[in-house]
């Protein structure tokens, strides 16, 4: 092995940036394999953030960060360096003085990086850091006209970290199929995007990108371009590209920006071929706390009273991207503690906490919910998070962990918090049972957030609140989007409405007797339908969007 690929001040900075010894090991096998040096290696897996990296590199090497003001807008000494010897060791060129020279370095491990600059330059050379994504787009821009810097062999997305000891697959694609999916992906991030549909028509396949819970049309391609970008997808997500007649679905990490980027993907024939769904999830901009996702300061005492319970089952309702599992990801958060093993099975994992043992299923290894719960309830855990109820197995399980001393939290597919107990009845699970354990179901929407630098105050019209009998108040304010520079119609992000149904005694004996959720309904403190015009008051939603998606519900 290269002195350089396994520096022990390298690794030192590599684990204090948090990668584990289990993945940093498979990375030096990547890097012996591929020559390429290890801030490289862990870029392009997307397992770390550039940032974190060059900070931690900087800690251990006591180098400094370059400034991304710094980058230069013109090559330097261009009749000195040879392209191919910068791209080889990952430098570039900042700026010269009558004795040295300021180069920034992806690896500063590299000792022969620094060497080939004084050799070729004559001067002391004074080194910088600089993250692998910041250097390949400068190092684009000023050396391949624009171009990526390593054309044809799509590694600008980063490649998907697998369990095959081949690592890092090359892929063969032609180069304009591999920029656009790479354009996409990285324009749907920059929107706050969700989804993109890759849609195939008669005559040209259609983009949209699902931001704010809408779907935009954005772009439309030739049908062969459709289909390359397609098969481009299944190579990183290591699906079958030969299989068009069946549905296929696939995951893989990608870096845009320097930063991970989780895909997953979905791909569906049609009666024109293939169309994609990839759904995009933001690690680092998961919000992990009631507040910040939109609950109110009562929702946020009845869920915390309910998941601070040392046992019990707390569920959380509401529709497909309703915004579920972050809302159950905030509960983690808030439960974590030394003294405390937390186990969750997910579908996927979609948020990664250090000190909390995570597994994703694997239906075809066998592995579901209900088994996956079953073999973590013999490791003694505290707290069991499970993705979501989607059958009576894993519904009865839940309910018998939580029976044996475990504070299970899990999702379910319901339009209200009432209708949950008839939902776990029709599941096979007894009403005794799930009054025992049931201990609150919060059930939500997500409506768009109402831009602050341009909704303005309305009236509702009494026509609205005939409709949907709203007893307004004479001198009820809410507010409207207007649309500026800052958003695209008005709206710009999204926030939650809620409501929690805690189950005390009363409740319990009306799940024992089988009352029905419009008796069960009445013990609500407050409804959703309360909880979004009190937002769209406070001006943090319009009046409009809250009874859409609540009349949509």
């Amino acid at each position: 092995m290269n002195e350089p690929l396994h520096h022990p001040m390298m690794l030192e900075a590599l684990r204090k940036a948090g990668v584990s010894d289990e993945v940093l090991s498979q990375a030096v096998m990547q890097s012996e394999r591929t020559g390429e040096s290890l801030p490289v290696v862990i870029s392009r897996l997307a397992l770390a953030d550039d940032r974190t990296i060059v900070e931690a590199l900087a800690d251990v090497f006591a180098v400094p960060i370059l400034p991304e003001s710094r980058v230069p807008s013109a090559p330097v000494l261009p009749d000195v360096f040879n392209p191919g010897f910068l791209r080889s060791r990952r430098i570039l060129p900042i700026s010269v003085r009558e004795t040295e020279i300021d180069i920034a370095l992806v690896d500063p491990s590299s000792p022969d990086a620094l060497d080939g600059v004084l050799f070729a330059t004559g001067k002391a050379p004074r080194p910088f850091l600089i993250g692998f994504d910041l250097w390949r787009r400068a190092y684009s821009a000023l050396y391949e006209d624009g171009k990526t810097a390593e054309e044809g062999e799509g590694r600008t997305l980063g490649a998907r970290w697998t369990r095959a000891e081949s690592g890092m697959e090359g892929l063969s694609l032609d180069a304009p199929a591999v920029q656009l999916v790479e354009s996409l992906i990285g324009e749907a991030v920059r929107a706050g995007a969700s989804d993109i549909h890759i849609e195939r028509k008669p005559t040209a396949g259609l983009v949209r990108f699902r931001i704010d819970g809408r779907l935009r049309d954005m772009r439309r391609m030739p049908p062969g371009l459709t289909e390359q970008a397609i098969s481009r997808l299944k190579v990183i997500s290591d699906l079958d590209v030969s299989d068009h007649r069946r549905a296929q679905d696939g995951r893989t990490t990608v870096s845009i920006g320097g930063r991970p980027v989780d895909i997953r993907l979905s791909i569906i024939p049609s009666a024109y071929g293939e169309g994609a769904v990839i759904r995009l999830l933001h690690r680092a901009d998961i919000a992990l706390d009631f507040e910040r996702l939109g609950f109110s300061g009562p929702e946020q005492n009845r869920i915390s009273a309910a998941i601070k319970r040392p046992q019990g089952f707390y569920l959380v309702a509401g529709p497909t991207g309703g915004g579920k599992t972050t809302t159950l990801y905030a509960a983690l958060n808030t439960l974590r503690a030394p003294d405390r093993k937390i186990v969750t099975v997910e579908d996927p994992i979609e948020y990664f906490f250090e000190d909390v043992h995570q597994t994703g299923i694997d239906e075809k290894a066998g592995l579901g919910f209900a088994s996956a719960l079953r073999a973590f309830l013999r490791h003694d855990p505290d707290i069991v998070l499970v993705g979501e109820i989607r059958d009576s197995d894993t519904a009865r399980t839940a309910v018998q962990a939580s029976l044996t001393g475990h504070l299970v939290l899990s999702s379910i597919h319901a339009s209200d918090a009432a209708t949950v107990p008839a939902r776990l009845k029709d599941m096979g699970v007894d009403l005794y049972l799930i009054a025992s354990t049931l201990t609150a179901v919060t059930a939500q929407r997500l409506a768009r957030r109402l831009c602050p630098d341009c909704r303005e105050p309305v009236k509702a019209s009494q026509e609205i609140a005939d409709r949907y009998g709203i007893p307004f108040a004479e001198n009820d304010q809410f507010h409207e989007a207007r649309g500026c520079s800052s958003c695209e119609d008005g709206y710009r992000g999204r926030v939650v409405i809620s409501e929690t149904l805690t189950v005390d005694d009363v409740v319990r004996d009306l799940i024992r007797e089988d009352a029905g959720s419009d008796a069960i309904r009445q013990h609500l403190e407050t409804t959703m339908l309360h909880d979004g015009l009190d937002k769209a008051r406070s001006g943090l939603t319009s009046l409009s969007e809250a009874l859409r998606v609540l009349e949509a519900s």
